[in-house]
């Protein structure tokens, strides 16, 4: 045999080969599938010397099914459906009662589909089959009702960001880069990075609710999106715990383990977590760590996994807060670094940046949220030093629009937004004969203490109103009225309440800034004890460093680092004489650098 005939004799073994283990894994792939569906199946059974593919057997009430498969990963063409009919005639030799059913990977041309009828087959294809694993229109319909009433993240005020492969630079529209996620069949998991206030909860919802409406639209192409909110995950889960709970509360009790994992494998849904920082910060960095991964056990096949996070839990926020602190990571744990080390490296993860609102974004919404006067509204919003920095992070353009009437020509700073903005329903004249505005910052202040100290995200209404009735009761004439007051605390627009009569600050950035607020007028009167708590957050500091009589908290801080060690105060106290430093540093831009390096303008003693 001459060389080139070998060869083409070779070509058309290795093509043979290939054909055949397509062949097989695709009979593979719908024997699992068929046996989620409760089948019991065997493989080439023989019947009067034919072999079917598969041979399935189910139970169904009183009621027993036998059903011949013919698997074809390519084209079905008559003579297939001719040497099928063949097949099934031997098997109802047996079973006289058994049907035929051919599933494809390809649809299948009108020729084929009418002899198939006329034959009575049944033709199915792969992804058609799959689909009937988790019946998810009850779960979309409803997705969709709790994401369309949800006032707190209103559809019509949403702005679509703009989001980038790198920290900085060139970005996109978000949707363009979630399509090409969705579409790219090596990317599996995308981590969405953002500041505190950037929107990354909002465009996790607007995206699930994009994807429902598609996957009504067309249910047996289209991926269901499942979206898992976790804060309310348990410190330490195993993901079948999370999202058989989850589906168990939303309808999907029926659907196992076993099925999501194969459905999400498959493509067929896309699994959307969100705040994994807000678990994070919760537990120590071993739990974490194991948590990571075990979120990360289900990323297989051709499943996607979108997860929303806090840029700066996984690395500093900027190049230039490393080149100004000397290349110190912000404040991120090992942990944290090892995750993110973890999530460049590995096959099918990718991160994205989530982009602040560039000027065109924030006339957009100052336009939605305010349209009989946004002309004035950015007028203001331009007019006042460092308003339209501020405006950038979506959630604080929010506070923004909804207290311009309150903002002076004063420098503004997040922490002056947040106490203007909280201050509206602190102040308000209507409850002022039920409860103080001091008792009302009181109890804010004590419950992000009871929060942060706890390691809780929410806290029984039944602890409000105990707290209520016994630091309050001295403002109170009538008895009586505790109810009230009680009321008046639930009602504010921070803070949230859910089914099982839980509260808690409707955003995370709302109890850092009043945990702050707490610290800060304990450091004015030089009490440092209250820095015996759990270790504080870059967010909580930061906040800080614009309350605190900066000169005063820093000497107290050098104090405190100067003498004995003392648990918790004295890594606390680092942690905020490092975080006062750095925000002087930033906003002064005094910088003093060796070969690319900043030195710290105070000693660090060893503790």
């Amino acid at each position: 045999m001459s060389k080139e005939r070998e060869e083409i004799a070779s070509q058309r073994s290795a093509r043979g080969r290939q054909a055949y283990d397509d062949g097989y894994s695709f009979e593979d792939r719908i024997d699992e599938l068929y046996r989620l569906l409760h089948y019991k199946v065997e493989h080439g059974r023989l019947f009067g010397g034919r072999q079917v593919d598969l041979f399935l057997t189910g139970r169904f009430g009183d009621m027993r099914v036998y059903r011949a498969i013919e698997c074809k990963v390519g084209q079905v063409k008559s003579d297939h459906i001719d040497s099928f009919i063949a097949k099934l005639r031997l098997v109802k030799r047996e079973y006289p009662s058994a049907m035929g059913t051919i599933v494809s990977a390809v649809s299948f041309t009108d020729a084929v589909a009418a002899q198939a009828a006329q034959e009575g087959i049944q033709l199915t294809l792969y992804r058609d089959l799959a689909a009937q694993l988790v019946d998810g229109q009850g779960y979309a319909q409803s997705l969709i009702r709790e994401i369309e009433s949800n006032e707190r993240y209103p559809k019509t005020k949403y702005i679509e960001p703009t989001i980038g492969y790198e920290a900085v630079g060139a970005s996109l529209p978000a949707f363009e880069i979630l399509d090409e996620w969705l579409l790219d069949g090596e990317w599996n998991q995308l981590t969405l990075l953002g500041d505190v206030g950037t929107g990354k909860s909002f465009i996790s919802r607007m995206f699930a609710l994009r994807l429902a409406a598609k996957f009504l639209e067309n249910p047996l192409s289209a991926p269901l999106p499942i979206r898992i909110d976790l804060r309310n995950a348990d410190r330490e889960f195993s993901l079948e715990g999370l999202v058989l709970t989850h589906l168990a509360q939303n309808g999907l009790g029926n659907v196992t383990f076993e099925i999501f994992q194969y459905s999400l494998t498959q493509g067929n849904i896309v699994l959307i977590l969100d705040g994994f920082d807000e678990m994070a910060a919760r537990i120590t960095p071993q739990v974490t760590t194991r948590n990571f991964f075990e979120l990360a056990r289900g990323v297989q096949g051709r499943a996607k996994v979108l997860l929303t996070c806090r840029t700066h839990y996984f690395k500093s926020r900027t190049e230039e807060e490393e080149v100004i602190l000397g290349g110190v990571e912000d404040y991120g744990s090992e942990t944290a670094r090892e995750l993110y080390w973890e999530l460049i490296a590995r096959k099918g993860f990718k991160i994205a940046y989530l982009r602040p609102f560039n000027t065109s974004q924030i006339e957009q919404y100052v336009s939605r949220a305010k349209p009989f006067d946004s002309s004035q509204a950015m007028q203001k919003i331009r007019a006042t030093y460092n308003l339209m920095e501020l405006s950038q992070r979506p959630m604080l353009l929010e506070m923004i629009v909804k207290s311009i009437d309150k903002l002076t020509a004063r420098e503004i700073n997040a922490a002056t937004l947040y106490e203007v903005f909280t201050n509206a329903w602190v102040y308000r004249d209507k409850w002022r004969d039920v409860m103080s505005a001091e008792g009302k910052l009181s109890f804010l202040m004590a419950l992000a203490r009871t929060l942060w100290q706890e390691d809780l995200t929410s806290i029984h209404y039944s602890r409000l109103f105990e707290y209520v009735q016994r630091n309050l009761a001295s403002q109170i004439q009538d008895p009586q009225r505790i109810v009230e007051i009680d009321s008046e605390v639930r009602t504010a627009s921070f803070l949230t309440r859910d089914d099982s009569g839980n509260y808690g600050f409707a955003h995370k950035s709302y109890g850092e800034f009043f945990l702050a607020r707490y610290l800060s007028n304990e450091l004015g009167v030089g009490s440092v004890e209250c820095l015996h708590t759990r270790r504080l957050t870059p967010e909580i500091i930061t906040f800080m460093s614009y309350m605190a009589d900066q000169a005063r908290a820093e000497h107290l801080f050098e104090n405190i680092l100067l003498s004995p060690y003392s648990p918790l105060i004295s890594e606390n106290a680092l942690l905020c004489l490092y975080g006062f430093r750095r925000t002087g540093l930033l906003n002064e831009t005094l910088t003093v650098t060796v070969s690319r390096k900043t030195i710290l303008l105070f000693p660090f003693p060893h503790i």
